[in-house]
């Protein structure tokens, strides 16, 4: 099986040894790099290039056209119809390419010459590569967006999940957020040691620290700014004294003196309600007493005398009366103030 050949944009030239023919050996002199490249791979013999220098070179009286580009050039393009290699571009400073161009001269039918350029090359160096077209660059970047989207695709295929409950996700239901440090507070501040609240005076004219920004150690300043503003606003909250007004001019409904008095006045008023409610329940807490009897003695009846006291039991109830009482009664009392009859 025969061995296949790399296309000509996969190859390279570089054969140093070939400048030893040339004058002063340098691939940067005027017509150096030129037949420089007429020994490599990409040179085509059968060119106009190849025809000028074979119909001058064995004639000294026009020779020196084969040592002067500018002249050579003009040659070329002299031919109308053809291949040829061309020098487009030359480096302007040092350590940049020279471009050399296959271009081919076509006459159309109307009689027009076409040039239609083939290839480009550029050395680096004693190396010649030739430049990639743009339909080969376009097809790199796009097979390499591709390729990203396709990985891309694949691995968010790894990374989504779903559930009834929480519905599509891209992390895993195991996934936990970092856990913060043990020493550090809600709000990213750390924790004070006992040792360390002992603080002198002189930290209150340190600069005010950011309290967004996640601090590691304990910050005097961001402490010492933590106190100032919770003595300044620890009494004040943010639906108290709401907003009014259009975004750019807002205003306070209240000022802080009537927000404080409306607080004092709601305050009194619940003091003074649980003041009434308790006294309420300390009157219904008292036995409620019995009126004393409005009933008239009847005449001839003495009123009998109790040990208990002039006040009866609530419940209405009668104790039985003693026999030796009802008989007495039953007789009658003599008035001690009356004569016995004779």
């Amino acid at each position: 099986m025969a061995m296949k050949v790399p296309l000509l944009d996969e190859q390279d030239f570089n054969f140093p040894l070939a400048l030893s023919d040339l004058e002063g050996h340098d691939i940067n002199q005027a017509n150096n790099f030129c037949w420089y490249f007429h020994n490599s791979q990409f040179f085509e013999p059968a060119c106009n290039n190849s025809a000028i220098l074979g119909h001058h070179r064995d004639d000294p009286a026009t020779n020196f056209v084969l040592h002067d580009r500018n002249i050579f050039d003009e040659r070329l393009r002299s031919i109308p119809e053809g291949l040829q290699f061309v020098v487009s571009g030359e480096p302007q400073g040092e350590g940049q390419p020279w471009l050399y161009q296959r271009q081919n001269k076509v006459r159309s039918v109307q009689g027009q010459v076409e040039t239609f350029v083939e290839g480009n090359w550029y050395n680096r160096g004693t190396q010649v590569l030739m430049a990639p077209s743009l339909l080969d660059v376009l097809r790199a970047r796009l097979l390499t967006v591709s390729t990203r989207l396709q990985q891309v695709a694949e691995l968010s295929q790894d990374m989504a999940h779903w559930s009834p409950a929480g519905g599509h996700s891209y992390l895993p239901p195991s996934y936990g957020a970092p856990k913060t440090a043990a020493t550090a507070s809600r709000m990213g501040s750390p924790t004070l040691a006992p040792a360390e609240l002992d603080q002198s005076q002189d930290t209150a004219s340190a600069p005010a620290a950011d309290p967004a920004e996640p601090t590691t150690e304990f910050s005097d300043a961001l402490f010492m700014q933590s106190l100032m503003l919770t003595n300044r606003y620890g009494d004040e909250y943010m639906d108290e004294n709401p907003l009014k007004g259009e975004p750019g001019a807002f205003v306070f409904t209240n000022t802080k003196n009537a927000v404080d008095e409306r607080n004092k006045a709601q305050e009194q008023l619940s003091s003074h309600a649980l003041s009434s409610q308790s006294t309420a329940q300390k009157v219904d807490a008292r036995p409620p007493s019995v009126p004393p009897s409005v009933a008239p003695t009847p005449k001839g009846a003495a009123t009998p005398v109790s040990t208990e006291g002039h006040t009866r039991k609530a419940s209405g109830t009668n104790a039985p009366k003693d026999k030796k009482r009802e008989r007495r009664k039953s007789k009658g009392l003599t008035s001690p103030t009356t004569p016995p009859r004779a």
